[in-house]
């Protein structure tokens, strides 16, 4: 098994829209710095290639769509598109040079469905999507505060090859310091962990490799790699409480699995010292 980081694009973030500064108003301060794009860097919006041995090519995310250039608002939504700069990179490129069409992929496991993660899902019109369950509800539903925005349900609505992850059903088990985890294809590799909070559904991604250290996608669950180590809320959060909670269970996994490569959701400072593939 191989897995592969891919960089299918970048967005243009405030600093303070990672972690936000104290205080209630913590988070509609750091929206307000987005607005007026003060402190910014341009953040990965990633994507990871599995090369599973009897799945065949799997992907968690989908990065940006294949218009997003010309065609933000339809693809990110009005807000995305006034709130943030993108640059999107032709992620049919990234897959073709390790050998991988968009039409190959047939499983696509979504940290979350928030605009960023979702928008190229065009790409894959006979893929199986799959999220949580929680999380399919909230993207078809949709919303415009903080918490319940960063959803486009006309780009998640014509989904209809999906699969429900039901943390609460008889798939769930727990797996160290996480409550509820799936085994997604019953034989180790590909674990979904349930890490609530930035979305109501976000779920994170043990990958076992089988060759090297397990590599952790954290998802929007941790944007930094800094906050694993040292949990800090951010700005967008379905549930303080809950995202909290998360952060700290895998601040645990990982302070119990140190050998383990822990990949964060949107770190500009991180990314780059990360491998081209892990695995053999």
């Amino acid at each position: 098994m191989r897995l592969y980081p891919l960089l299918s694009g970048e967005i243009r973030l405030a600093n303070a829209f990672f972690v936000p500064p104290d205080g209630a108003l913590g988070p509609y301060r750091a929206m307000l710095a987005q607005i007026l794009r003060r402190d910014t860097a341009w953040a990965p919006v990633p994507v990871f290639l599995i090369e599973h041995p009897t799945q065949g090519p799997v992907l968690v995310d989908t990065g940006y769509a294949r218009d997003a250039a010309g065609g933000v608002t339809r693809t990110m939504g009005r807000s995305s598109a006034i709130l943030f700069d993108h640059r999107p990179y032709d992620l049919d490129a990234l897959l073709a040079r390790v050998g991988v069409q968009a039409a190959d992929v047939r499983t696509v496991v979504m940290t979350h469905l928030h605009n960023d993660h979702i928008a190229g899902r065009e790409r894959f019109p006979d893929a199986t999507f799959v999220a949580d369950r929680r999380e399919w509800l909230a993207g078809d539903k949709g919303g415009n505060t903080l918490a319940t925005g960063g959803y486009v349900p006309s780009m998640v609505r014509p989904i209809t090859r999906r699969e429900v992850i039901d943390y609460d059903g008889p798939r769930a088990q727990p797996l160290g310091p996480f409550q509820h985890t799936v085994d997604l294809f019953g034989d180790g590799t590909v674990t979904l962990i349930s890490t609530p909070g930035h979305a109501p559904g976000h779920q994170s991604i043990l990958v076992r490799l089988g060759g090297g250290p397990e590599v952790l996608l954290t998802g929007d669950a941790a944007d930094l790699r800094s906050v694993v180590d040292k949990p800090a809320r951010t700005t967008i959060m379905s549930s303080e409480e809950q995202f909290m909670d998360s952060l700290r269970r895998l601040h645990d996994y990982v302070a119990e699995h140190p050998q383990t490569v822990v990949i964060p959701g949107h770190d500009p400072g991180y990314w780059p010292s990360l491998a081209p593939v892990y695995g053999e």
